[in-house]
């Protein structure tokens, strides 16, 4: 015995074969009701069951009324009310099943979206301005430069390199994405359901896989800023240095010298023990040397500015006196 019914049409009837003169023949029999209920019931869980495994799916809605189904099943009476039912119930396949099409599209669309991302992440760091002061190590006269380019320089290079090869794994894994998360790949409905569903948990996590680089993207670019300012900070410090060592060439100026050099050893003994301890994290701290420098070069110049004064008076001072013993212009001091 063999049951004729189908997904697309409205077959109900049983199929037998019997000998008839030595020879097998196929007839048919009509279902009676309770056999045409029993497919419609089949027939409406199934439907059920692939609509749970739909509602997982994001924004998923259905007004498809199953207690009504059912109650419909209950009371047909003949063939043509066989007919409707199974036919409301094979739209309703249809209309789940044309919806996949969209909602890979939408998944297509967002593994791109995020592919865009990635890439901008990556490229907006590599291609900064401030990436490229990282590429060659710093030169200067202060002794703490060396100390910048060990516990500084080498962490900086160290988390640009991290920010571009997360950027590139990510990029990657969503490539594979692409191509495994398809509508074009062979299934069944459920199974292309599991596959989008899939799909969007990977989507979900290369979002925070990416959500996680773009911070270190962005703590990566502050830094850099922050590195900027220290490059400027050595070029200060190396300018207050040289000063210094131009007072101290004078023989008297070389107590001042050596007082300002004691004060500027010791700040830069505070930037090298703040490098070591700090290191990329400590790069905020700029200003506050640059202060230090700035007040001491302050010094430097007051100092300067004090013994030019004094010396104008002097100056004047004889000036008067030459001028009241009446000696002419020639001996004015000028």
């Amino acid at each position: 015995m063999v049951l004729l019914t189908s997904f697309r049409t409205s077959v109900f009837v049983e199929m037998r074969t019997e000998k008839y003169r030595d020879e097998r023949v196929l007839y048919s029999k009509p279902l009676d009701l309770d056999q045409m209920k029993n497919q419609l019931k089949e027939k409406l869980m199934d439907l059920e069951r692939e609509a749970i495994e739909f509602r997982k799916l994001p924004n998923f809605r259905s007004s498809f009324d199953y207690e009504a189904i059912r109650e419909d099943i209950d009371q047909i009476e003949d063939e043509a009310q066989y007919d409707v039912l199974q036919s409301k119930m094979n739209r309703e396949f249809e209309k789940m099943h044309d919806r996949l099409p969209n909602y890979f599209e939408q998944l297509g669309n967002a593994i791109t979206t995020v592919q865009g991302s990635a890439n901008e992440v990556k490229r907006g760091l590599l291609d900064s301005r401030e990436v490229g002061t990282i590429k060659s190590t710093q030169t200067a006269s202060s002794k703490w430069c060396a100390d910048l380019n060990t516990y500084v320089l080498g962490s900086l290079r160290d988390l640009v390199k991290q920010v571009e090869k997360e950027c590139s794994s990510i990029l990657t894994d969503l490539n594979k994405a692409s191509m495994e998360y398809n509508a074009s790949k062979p299934g069944r409905p459920l199974e292309k359901v599991e596959l989008l569903l899939q799909g969007g948990n990977r989507m979900s996590e290369l979002k925070q896989r990416l959500d996680s680089t773009k911070a270190k993207a962005s703590t990566a670019l502050t830094s850099l800023r922050d590195y900027d300012k220290w490059i400027q900070l050595l070029s200060k410090s190396d300018e207050v240095h040289g000063r210094l060592i131009e007072l101290k060439k004078e023989p008297a100026h070389e107590a001042k010298a050596s007082e300002l050099f004691s004060q500027l050893e010791a700040i830069w003994q505070s930037i090298s023990g703040h490098l070591k301890n700090r290191s990329v994290t400590g790069l905020g701290s700029h200003k506050q040397f640059y202060e230090q420098l700035e007040r001491l070069n302050e010094e430097r110049m007051k100092y300067i500015s004090r013994l030019r004064s004094a010396f104008e008076e002097n100056k004047r001072s004889i000036n008067e006196l030459l001028q009241e013993l009446d000696l002419g212009q020639d001996y004015r001091c000028k």
